[in-house]
């Protein structure tokens, strides 16, 4: 089947061999979250900055299923992202 390897296979800096890599811990509760999940949502300042951050940064876009290629954001063909 798959090869596997083993932490001690690992390149490792000294300062991290021979330790137990993080785990999780478990919990007997009603609704687990995941270790990179949060109830709550994100602020609303938050969510308006990073949205004009986004804009303003003129990222590449990719294109619709339509498009065979990547366009910039300043496409007239690109329809207008709304912002949140």
């Amino acid at each position: 089947m798959g090869c596997w390897v083993t932490l001690s296979e690992l390149p490792l800096g000294e300062g991290l061999r021979g330790r137990t890599p993080y785990g999780a811990p478990q919990l007997d509760v009603a609704v687990r979250l995941n270790t990179n999940e949060n109830p709550y949502p994100p602020p609303p300042g938050l969510v308006s900055d990073v949205a004009a951050a986004v804009v303003e940064s003129h990222l590449l876009l990719l294109p619709g299923a339509e498009r065979s290629e990547v366009v910039s954001p300043d496409d007239p063909a690109q329809p207008e992202l709304p912002l949140p």
